[in-house]
């Protein structure tokens, strides 16, 4: 069996297709502005941001990884109890920060005030258009909501983020 990635090429064939776009003009990109993009625009990374130990709901991609029309396939069974009869209590989303200092992965998110612990960055980067950090942090659902407030600690100390 040959394993296709995202790019949807099997891996051996990754080589070909990376040649065919520097010939085409393509330039690489360094890893800090794939982050912000990736972040930015609401793609996880697999062991970053999602591991085995996450629910499909948790990475915030049902509209985009989750059929609920299909038939039979494996994991279907938890997907749908879970749709049919609950939420999760964490959800996957993305922050802005008024700063350029990253927070390191694990960093903690507090509420606004301070006092409760409300989730952890999975991973963070500057934005190369802007120069403020995008960051994706599994969140507790209730503060999830776009436009909230909260803390998240740097380097430079704490700093407001903002849930986009």
């Amino acid at each position: 069996m040959t394993r296709a990635g995202w790019w949807g090429a099997a891996r051996e064939s990754l080589s070909d297709l990376w040649q065919r776009c520097i010939d085409a003009g393509a330039t690489p990109m360094e890893r800090e502005p794939f982050a912000a993009l990736r972040i930015t625009h609401r793609f996880p990374e697999y062991g970053v941001d999602l591991s085995d130990d996450n629910l499909a709901h948790e990475a915030d991609r049902k509209q985009h990884a989750i059929s609920f029309t299909k038939g039979c396939y494996l994991g279907q069974e938890p997907i749908a109890r879970l749709e049919a009869m609950g939420h999760t209590n964490r959800e996957l989303r993305v922050l802005r920060l008024d700063t350029n200092a990253l927070p390191p992965a694990d960093a903690a998110v507090r509420s606004q005030s301070g006092e409760a612990e409300v989730g952890r960055i999975t991973s963070a980067a500057v934005h190369p258009e802007d120069d403020h950090v995008v960051a994706f942090g599994l969140l507790r659902r209730e503060v999830g909501t776009g436009g909230t407030s909260l803390l998240v600690t740097t380097p430079e100390g704490d700093v407001t983020a903002e849930v986009v």
